[in-house]
């Protein structure tokens, strides 16, 4: 892996790491857990003990990267797994980490907005996961420094704290 530099946006589903990411960087490349977790989908729905295999082959596919600059976008499932993944890659390269948060009131709003025919049963499982309390006891515990992104803000404020 060549990569020199990683930047990862976790947080919840609606929370607007995407929006963010492309205002941003409209011409980087996003690596996206979500491909590599709904390639595990079978009858609409992906088995959560599947979800663990998706962040592992998302991880080997980061690996076989040969960019300067890479963009990790990652859900809050497997916090302990993605923490200590980082933690590796943080030893080869710097790593920035942003968690963005909104109210679970702004997510459900979000993720209804933008009808993609989500399963609102899984989404709401995913919007009761504790977030960021417990990812950053994990980013303190490992070292690892982060950024919390307000994501309730207007996304122009956080263009300043996003290292480029």
């Amino acid at each position: 892996m060549s990569v020199k530099k990683l930047l990862v946006f976790i947080g919840k589903p609606g929370a607007g790491k995407t929006t963010l990411i492309n205002q941003a960087f409209p011409d980087k490349k996003i690596i996206d857990v979500l491909p590599f977790v709904m390639s595990f989908k079978v009858a609409g729905k992906v088995p959560e003990e599947k979800t663990i295999i998706g962040y592992r082959n998302m991880y080997r596919h980061l690996q076989k990267l040969d960019d300067d600059f890479v963009i990790l976008e990652l859900g809050t499932n497997h916090a302990d797994f993605n923490v200590a993944e980082l933690k590796k890659i943080s030893q080869l390269f710097p790593v920035q980490i942003y968690l963005c948060v909104a109210s679970n009131q702004t997510l459900r709003e979000r993720i209804q907005s933008r009808n993609r025919g989500d399963d609102m049963e899984a989404m709401e499982r995913r919007l009761q996961r504790v977030f960021p309390d417990d990812h950053i006891t994990l980013l303190e515990r490992a070292g690892l420094s982060y950024t919390v992104l307000d994501m309730e803000k207007p996304l122009a404020t956080h263009s300043a704290l996003i290292e480029k």
